[in-house]
């Protein structure tokens, strides 16, 4: 390693908040050998936060939905199904209530 971690990680807070709870020993496992590495890790963190992101509000959404659990489906394509869902029970609901306006 041609750095040091303690003052070069001072410019790169997520990979600092990867490694808070490690030990020292282990940090030179983990990080990069050259300091340019550093910054395509940090860059890679960014990336995989937003994934993680997105594909835990496609299994709140599947979930809530009761959709089966497909975490690496899209966002875009699991709101689509969403609203056809919510729109076929609604159509439903109406029906439904239309029948026992009748009935009173």
């Amino acid at each position: 390693m041609d750095y040091n971690p303690k003052t070069d990680l001072a410019a790169y807070p997520h990979i600092r908040a990867m490694l808070s709870g490690l030990p020292l020993q282990l940090w030179y496992e983990f990080l990069p050998a050259t300091a340019a590495g550093l910054n395509d890790m940090e860059l890679n963190i960014i990336s995989f936060r937003a994934k993680e992101q997105e594909r835990d509000q496609v299994m709140t959404l599947q979930e809530l939905c009761e959709m089966p659990l497909r975490p690496n489906q899209s966002l875009r394509e699991t709101k689509v199904k969403a609203r056809i869902q919510g729109r076929k029970k609604e159509a439903l609901l109406r029906r439904y209530n239309k029948d026992r306006e009748d009935l009173v």
